[in-house]
């Protein structure tokens, strides 16, 4: 994005660091913004602000599209981002499940020391710049609460079969 001149940035949910929570977004598998992952493709949102208060708040709607194709040329264009993409999922796919699937979970920070920080990007409200602030707030580690057992297998008429064992 920022190599075809659009502002881009990963960001966190949360509050102002440091005195704030702040943690990454949902890890749900069937989260709408991460459901294509379960069928082996590559899931991302972006969100970008509307300026609500201004005469015309679409006004740059052009070029909030002209920013969501420079990111899907690249998927789509780049051989070399298209074959790392690929591999990454055909790996993804070859793992094996684990015995138990985490079913209630949140992010935490799991550290007894409370001096340890992490180094958070925000932007200056001031200057407009890039910045970094220290922060034990951040939210990193997910801590599971309750998991199930991995099913051992399903049961499915048999015309149905070939409809579920791609995903399965």
């Amino acid at each position: 994005m920022k190599r075809e001149g659009f502002n881009y940035t990963l960001y966190y949910v949360g509050g102002t660091p440091p005195l704030e929570e702040l943690r990454y977004s949902t890890p749900e598998g069937d989260d709408a913004r991460n459901g294509l992952a379960a069928y082996g493709g590559l899931s991302f949102i972006i969100e970008s602000g509307i300026r609500r208060k201004a005469a015309d708040p679409d006004a740059d709607l052009g070029r909030r599209i002209d920013a969501y194709l420079a990111l899907l040329k690249r998927f789509i264009y780049d051989n070399e981002q298209i074959l790392q993409d690929s591999q990454l999922i055909e790996s993804a796919r070859n793992r094996p499940l684990p015995d138990f699937i985490p079913v209630n979970y949140f992010w935490a920070n799991t550290w007894p020391d409370t001096t340890f920080t992490s180094i958070v990007n925000v932007i200056d409200k001031k200057t407009v710049r890039d910045s970094t602030i220290n922060t034990s707030n951040f939210m990193k580690e997910l801590v599971v609460k309750h998991s199930v057992s991995r099913p051992l297998g399903y049961i499915i008429e048999s015309r149905w079969a070939q409809n579920y064992q791609t995903l399965l």
